[in-house]
Formats: C-alpha cells, structure tokens, sequence
C-alpha cells in the first residue's frame, strides 16, 4: 500500500495492514473497524494533538502533552510473557479508590486508605537496604487512627513466624517462641514490665532458676548464692509458717509469731551498740536461755575484762540434767569429774580436787562443783560457784536427806552430810541438798560454800 490521506479510514469484515516500513497511513478525521483487525506490528500509532482508543464502554486518551487519562475503564489486565515495568517520573500513585501506594518521587513510599495489606509471597522475600554496607534498615508500623479510638497493628503468620539476625533467630510456632543462638536480651522500659507465665514458669540461667509451679509456690534448683541488697528497706514475710537458714540451722515462724532457732551450731549476736532483748511486760512470759544438753553452754562474753554482765532482773536458773548452776571456766590441774569437789591451788591457778583432810590448807576450801570434766592438767575445766550442780558424796544420799546441809569431806573430791571432825580441821559447808534419786553417793546441791568454824585443837 502506498502513503495515502484520506478523512476517514473505515474497513468491514476485512483486514488494514501496513505494507511496508516506508509506507504511512494518514487519517485526519479517525478509523473505524468493524468486526476486523488492525495490524499495526512495528507501526507507531501517533495522533497528531489529542489521540483516543476506544471501544463502545470505554476510552483511554491521550492528551497531546504527553497525558493519560481514561474514561469508564472497567479494567486493564497487562499480563506480559516478560517483565512489566510501571515506573512515574515524579510522584506516583498505585491502588484503588480507597487505598493506594504513594511514591513521594525522591524513593519514599507511603500507604494511604489501605484497610488491609498482605503480602504472600511464594518464595522467601528480603527486606534491606542498599548502598552502604553499614547502613540500618527503619520498618515502621504505625496506625494511624484520626478518631477518639486507639489504632492497632497486627502482623499474624498463618503458622510461624521467625526473626533473626547473622547469629540468632527467634521462632515462634503454635504460640512457643523459642530462641537460637541468642547472646543476650535487654529489656529496660520508662514504666512497667511484666513477666508472668500462665502456668509453670522458670527463670534463671544455665545452672539454677526459680521455678512457678502454676499454683503460686515458688522454688529454686541449683542457685549457689542469692545476693539482695537494695538501697531502701528489705522485707521478706511469709504469709503462714516460714523458715530462714541454711542446710543445718534454720529460724522457725509458726505463723503465729513464735520464733524458734532450729539445729544452730553457734549463734552469734555481735552490735556496735547495745544489744537489748526484751520480753512482753508480763510476769507469766519469759525469755530462755537454753543449753540443749548436760555439756551445751551459754556464754557471754563482755569487750572489755574489767566490765561485768549487768542483769537488771532477778536470775531464775532453771535445772537441766540435774544442773541449773552459774559456772566459772578454769583450767585442770589434773583430771576432774563432774560432781568432783573442787578447789583452786598453786600459783598457776589451776583446778583441784578439794579435800578437807589434805595436808595443803588451800586445798580444803572449796569454791564449787565440776559440771564439765578435764581428762588431765592443763585442760579446760568448768565448775559451778551457785545455783544448783549433780555433786559427788562420800556415802549414799537418801530422799530423807533432801533440805539437810551437806559439808567438804575429809575424803578426797567429796561431799558429806556430817561435818568432818578432828583436831584443826576447818569445817566448810558446801551448801544443802535439794533433790537426789535415792540410794546413790550423788545428790543435787544448791551450791553455797562457806567457812564455819575450825575444830579444836
């Protein structure tokens, strides 16, 4: 076909084909088809000012300044074998009427009137930045709420979900996050936190942890140590029976507010400044101090030798193992019982065996009762200087004898319930017997030595 110019084109039921590349079809007025083709391969379709395509419904014109706008377009399906490419020189705008992608013309992208966005891709998807290595990616989620509510956003997978990085990952599937090759986790909000598990729960680290059994009981598993010391007050109460120690002693709260120590070794109670106990203002009620058997002792210790331990109030001794005495610690000059009668001789100060027959003046007085035996000199001896002491006899005590005096006898260690007699002998009450079993060379004294007279020469 030659180059031809005519006002209008019109072809029925047959075919308008370029022929050549040099051949050129001009139409000033339009072209018109029915129920035929246009073939235009390797043509350019160009309008001279405004250009229209259209069919009976709808139109897509061009405007002669490089325009595109359409009119009653239902739909455009582009769907090309290769790549598709929709790219605006400036600020571009992609959705419907009521959302849409808005590019800003300088690589910002922004979602306007999006009720909803998914985006499920077939294959795995990365986000990233480009250009610097060092660069950091900002996702921003943000809803956007006008209205007096609050605006929510929610990012659901349909099974799991896993964030990670070049060294760890955390995985959430069927509602357990679990973590892999995670180094650390810090957590530090301007307000509250909360940590709490619906049910059992453990926090702790590779060794020890505590354990929430889901019913409010708390344990612990392989702590070493538990360091608690905050800068203001430290309370720790239970609300029934508690208990505070370690693996051999412990405190005991009933949950009525009786306290017991339970297995101590040792207690004790050192302060800078006086230390006060104090029981409730009643004369029924008590404060004990208890050894818990015949060689357990209570000591008290002052800083200073030349002070003495004050006691405001009277001293009731109450008997344990046949003993409620007020002993003296002392060192052994040779072996020593308990019950044994003693005495203190020598320039050493040592502990003896008292006897009133003894050729030694100072060995007839006696100061007490052994209540702690020595198994030889130089060992630690303890003997009763009042109250009440087991003490060894020269002859066998009777309940009769109970409220008699009893004396140092000429027998070596012993007691007696008579007075020794003999030219110069001095005769020493060692105090009077308060309780004995019967039948035996013991009974229980309330130990008050004192000289009474010497016997005739």
């Amino acid at each position: 076909m030659a180059d031809q110019t005519d006002n209008v084109g019109i072809l029925t039921g047959g075919k308008l084909q370029q022929i050549g590349a040099s051949d050129r079809l001009t139409l000033t007025g339009g072209l018109k088809v029915s129920a035929g083709t246009v073939d235009l391969t390797g043509a350019t379709l160009t309008g001279v000012a405004t250009t229209a395509i259209a069919d009976g419904t709808a139109s897509v014109q061009m405007d002669g300044s490089g325009n595109m706008t359409e009119t009653s377009l239902v739909s455009a399906n582009l769907t090309p074998s290769g790549a598709l490419t929709l790219r605006g020189g400036g600020a571009s705008q992609f959705g419907d009427d009521v959302g849409y992608f808005a590019f800003d013309g300088a690589g910002a992208l922004s979602l306007s009137g999006l009720t909803a966005l998914s985006l499920i891709p077939g294959v795995s998807s990365t986000w990233g930045t480009s250009g610097n290595s060092a660069g950091t990616l900002t996702a921003t989620f943000e809803s956007l709420n006008a209205g007096a509510g609050a605006g929510n956003v929610a990012i659901t997978a349909k099974s799991s979900y896993a964030l990670s990085d070049t060294t760890s990952t955390i995985t959430s599937t069927a509602g357990v996050v679990t973590e892999s090759g995670l180094v650390s986790i810090d957590i530090s909000p301007s307000g509250i936190l909360n940590f709490r598990g619906g049910s059992t729960s453990t926090f702790g680290d590779d060794v020890g942890y505590f354990s929430f059994d889901g019913a409010g009981a708390l344990t612990e598993a392989a702590i070493t140590s538990i360091d608690l010391t905050p800068s203001g007050a430290l309370t720790l109460r239970g609300g029934g029976a508690s208990q505070f120690g370690d693996d051999t002693a412990y405190w005991v709260f009933d949950g009525s507010g009786a306290l017991a120590l339970t297995s101590a070794t040792t207690v004790a109670i050192t302060g800078s400044g006086a230390v006060t106990v104090t029981g409730p203002d009643n004369t029924a009620a008590a404060i004990a101090l208890k050894g818990g058997d015949a060689t357990a002792r209570l000591t008290v210790n002052t800083l200073n030798g030349a002070e003495a331990v004050e006691i405001n109030a009277a001293l009731h001794l109450v008997p344990v193992n046949g003993s409620g005495a007020i002993t003296q610690a002392g060192t052994a000059g040779e072996a020593l019982a308990i019950g044994d009668v003693v005495t203190i001789s020598g320039t050493a100060g040592k502990v003896f065996q008292a006897d009133g027959n003894h050729a030694t003046e100072e060995r007839q007085d006696p100061i007490g009762v052994c209540t702690l035996a020595a198994s030889g000199d130089a060992e630690v001896v303890r003997y009763a200087i009042g109250g009440i002491a087991t003490t060894t006899f020269d002859g066998n005590v009777e309940t009769s004898d109970i409220g008699k005096r009893c004396y140092l006898s000429n027998t070596v260690k012993a007691a007696s319930l008579t007075a020794p007699t003999g030219s110069g002998v001095e005769v020493w009450m060692l105090g009077k017997v308060v309780a004995c079993p019967g039948g035996a060379a013991l009974a229980q004294v309330l130990i008050r030595p004192q000289f009474l007279y010497t016997a005739a020469l």
